[in-house]
């Protein structure tokens, strides 16, 4: 059985888009703003999720959230691997894909609080690579 070309290019098509998606979800960064001495564990996990890690010491805690950032949603980057896509039959995911996943950066906070749960300090970590 033979398989048109137009099928074959139909089928590129809708199977690529991986680049496309990534681009167009992105991730926004967490609200920093509300991250500073005195506000409470409660609202700090409101804005920045769970944390990685907590560490119980005499005085309070000590967590550690990590989040990403400098990948937010981008409707043009999105066209623009959409239509690499169309124009390369979908061989741009080779190239695209790797490009989305390389975009943004991991950031740290390490974050103390007292016995009350409030914030004592934030400390931004080296970017984790």
């Amino acid at each position: 059985m033979k398989t048109s070309p137009v099928r074959i290019i139909v089928l590129l098509i809708t199977l690529s888009g991986c680049s496309v998606v990534m681009a167009a979800r992105g991730e926004r960064p967490p609200d920093l703003s509300a991250i500073r001495p005195g506000v409470s564990k409660t609202e700090t996990e409101l804005a920045l999720g769970t944390p990685d890690s907590t560490i119980q010491h005499q005085h309070g805690s000590t967590s550690i959230y990590q989040f990403e950032t400098d990948n937010e949603p981008s409707p043009g980057r999105a066209v623009a691997h959409g239509a690499l896509d169309v124009l390369t039959l979908g061989i741009w995911e080779a190239i695209g894909t790797p490009i989305e996943l390389a975009t943004g950066e991991n950031e740290i906070l390490v974050i103390e609080f007292d016995k009350d749960d409030r914030i004592v300090s934030v400390n931004k970590s080296a970017p984790k690579k």
